[in-house]
């Protein structure tokens, strides 16, 4: 990787992300034990974490050349959007086994955002 894109994946892989995804944590934590409130402002947030989520997904298809920063940069992108099919299919079909998936693929997605994030510092 080089100059900017190196940057990026510092930005997003190592930072941007993995608080990101503890911000939802925390965010769903006052939304069950403060104020039902905050549930909009976590599915807001979680819409907006998508965005450093895909560039890194479409940077790692397009510049980067780091295959394992490539690879869970893909299969990041791919949890997230399994996140989205989560909550939708979840309401849809009123199954609170389908909903129930979801906080268990956020850690999943917190376990490879980890990792990416240590895979990016050790190429920085």
């Amino acid at each position: 990787m080089i100059g900017y894109q190196k940057l990026a994946a510092v930005v997003l892989g190592g930072a941007v992300i993995p608080v990101g995804l503890l911000a939802q944590v925390f965010l769903a934590g006052v939304g069950i034990f403060h104020d039902g409130a905050w549930w909009q402002v976590h599915a807001m947030s979680g819409g907006l974490l998508g965005l450093p989520i895909l560039t890194m997904a479409a940077l790692a298809l397009t510049r980067w050349s780091h295959p394992p920063v490539r690879l869970l940069a893909l299969l990041q992108a791919g949890l997230y959007l399994l996140q989205l099919s989560l909550i939708g299919l979840g309401s849809e079909t009123g199954s609170g086994w389908i909903s129930a998936l979801h906080p268990a693929n956020a850690v999943l997605m917190t376990v490879v955002a980890t990792v990416v994030a240590q895979r990016v510092a050790s190429i920085s």
